[in-house]
């Protein structure tokens, strides 16, 4: 946990970078501002946290609290919820109202998971439970622990956490409170020398009991997207080659699905198969601290050779005393050596994407990528017809009725019944003519299915049978000859089967201030079949010309060489009309 990492919200990749081995999930002062870049302040504040990816199908990060607060459930046998906090300062124009104001968005995060967690608070608390003083932040932080029945951990020692720039004034304000304690040790670390905080870092050790269910089974594991760049494109196109000669042979109508299910399968486990798998050197990999350039290298050995100096004197701490001063000069010049270099990499890193821009367009992407925050944050509790809902699996179950529900049609008093009756003959005139009308279309070659297949874009999601565009394109000749004879098939017996009709639904944020536990603050977007995706173009390629004669001359939607905006021209124009003839226009949409 790190509290007080001083970035902007654009800068968040940073933890990530010198982290690689770890998830993060951080929160910065700016996140729901909008700055104009000559404006930007100084980043203060900000909180993170970051768990060994080993870890993630145990952990699930909490959208509660604001940018000062951040907390992640960890589903054990007995579950934990591990919170990070940094609670305002007493200068930099805070208030007592400011602090209190924190710790009542403390208490509506511990009162609603009190029940089903063990807490663990830990943080900057900026006050102390050890200070005999009326120090009002003392006195509020201490009512908010006795209030929820947060103590300090008996392994927990009085010992400083925190010392003042000037040299002189510590004390200990750095806490991990709990509900229940479990700790079976506590540490407080002495600094190296090159970490420029003042703070310490503390360590506890707590016993983690992993649970067996749904959630947490082998069973259930998130399938990981391939890297193409990584795999033998060659060896995969020549193995699927063997297997789907020997394997897809037979096509019938009784079939079809099951066809379109040993295909999807069989190219999916030759791609993984291919996958490079990481080398097992049988000892841990340790990570490789900062290399920092040749003059901050100096600065640092300079300050080992003042702090043991100052050691060697008693570590005084009198302004008139030599090494006082010159340990304090030089921890500043590091300060200010690190923030330079900081800033400098800043300016670089834009003046790449400027460049890029121009000369590599996916190298200009991928910097474009880093500043913004990806890290999509769903919700941990739904409601729905009165009910809360903040189980995974109830949350799911729920998004599906939801859903259901949404697609269903029901009788509404107050809906067009005219308007109703309209679509229905429509629909029924629709059915009939194509019911009536049942011609084989014009049988395809693979040269259309090939331009077809390198047309869509790559990096899109796979879909429900783990299918991407990628798994298509590089199997070459060999899938091409399969969806020939898949598509021509379909097309020749007009039977288009179930699996190319289902898809995966996935809810997402609408944003605009919209409470995050409400299932209409969101839309609903399918990833469908990406066979299904090539039927369809192929489709509608051997089609455009037949229906663009039969479609309406005004529709500029979803037409080759229209665009809405003429649409829009053209009703601007006959509202300027009716208003100059003063008559009445009547919109149906």
């Amino acid at each position: 946990m790190l509290q007080e990492h001083w970035l902007h919200s654009r800068d968040k990749y940073r933890i990530h970078d010198d982290f690689n081995l770890f998830n993060s999930y951080t929160k910065c002062f700016d996140d729901d501002k909008f700055d104009i870049p000559i404006q930007r302040s100084r980043g203060h504040a900000g909180v993170s946290i970051m768990y060994r990816k080993t870890l993630q199908t145990i952990i699930k990060e909490i959208p509660d609290g604001g940018n000062r607060i951040i907390g992640v459930l960890i589903k054990l046998a007995k579950p934990i919820l591990l919170l990070c906090v940094y609670l305002p300062t007493r200068g930099n124009g805070y208030s007592r109202d400011d602090y209190q104001a924190i710790l009542d968005e403390l208490s509506e995060i511990i009162q609603k998971y009190n029940d089903s967690y063990t807490i663990i608070l830990g943080g900057d608390m900026n006050a102390s439970f050890h200070r005999n003083s009326s120090n009002t932040r003392d006195i509020d932080f201490k009512l908010f622990a006795n209030e929820h029945n947060l103590s300090l951990p008996k392994l927990c020692k009085e010992q400083d956490t925190f010392f003042h720039f000037n040299g002189k004034d510590s004390s200990q304000i750095d806490y991990f409170i709990l509900n229940t304690d479990i700790v079976t040790s506590y540490n407080v670390l002495t600094r190296e020398l090159c970490n420029t905080s003042t703070h310490d870092p503390i360590t506890i050790t707590v016993p983690m009991e992993k649970s067996i269910d749904e959630s947490t089974n082998s069973d259930n594991k998130c399938v990981r997207k391939i890297d193409w760049n990584k795999i033998d494109t060659n060896e995969y196109e020549r193995k699927l080659s063997h297997k789907l000669d020997s394997e897809l042979q037979n096509l019938d109508l009784e079939s079809l699905d099951n066809f379109i299910d040993n295909l999807c399968e069989i190219v999916t486990d030759t791609a993984r198969e291919l996958v490079p798998s990481k080398q097992n050197s049988g000892s841990r990999t340790r990570r490789k601290g900062r290399v920092w350039p040749p003059h901050i290298v100096d600065i640092i050995r300079k300050e080992k050779h003042c702090f043991w100096k100052w050691k060697q004197a008693g570590q005084p701490k009198s302004k008139d005393n030599k090494y006082f001063n010159e340990l304090k000069q030089t921890k500043k010049d590091l300060r200010s050596a690190q923030r330079q270099l900081e800033a400098s990499k800043r300016q670089d890193n834009l003046i790449n994407i400027m460049e890029l821009r121009e000369t590599d367009q996916k190298q200009f992407y991928k910097l474009i990528k880093r500043q913004r925050d990806h890290n999509y944050i769903s919700t941990s509790v739904l409601r729905y017809n009165d009910k809360i809902f903040s189980d995974s699996i109830a949350i799911c179950e729920t998004w599906a009725d939801y859903f259901q529900e949404l697609s269903t049609p029901f009788d509404n008093e107050f809906f067009d019944n005219s308007y109703k009756q309209l679509v229905e003959d429509d629909v029924k005139i629709l059915q009939d003519l194509f019911n009536t009308n049942k011609e084989p279309l014009e049988f395809l070659s693979e040269d259309d299915v090939g331009k077809c297949i390198m047309s869509f874009k790559n990096g899109k999601a796979a879909d429900e049978q783990g299918i991407t565009i990628e798994h298509l394109k590089y199997g070459g000749q060999p899938v091409i000859k399969i969806i020939v004879k898949l598509v021509n098939f379909i097309f020749q017996h007009i039977n288009l089967p179930s699996n190319l009709k289902s898809g995966i639904c996935y809810p997402v944020f609408k944003n605009g201030g919209k409470p995050r536990e409400m299932p209409n603050s969101y839309r609903k977007i399918t990833v469908t079949s990406t066979i299904g995706k090539v039927v369809e173009k192929l489709h509608l390629s051997k089609n455009v010309n037949i229906i663009k004669d039969k479609q309406s001359r005004l529709q500029k939607g979803f037409t080759v060489g229209e665009c809405p905006s003429v649409a829009a021209l053209i009703l601007t124009e006959l509202k300027a009309e009716a208003k100059k003839l003063k008559k009445t226009i009547n919109y149906n949409v």
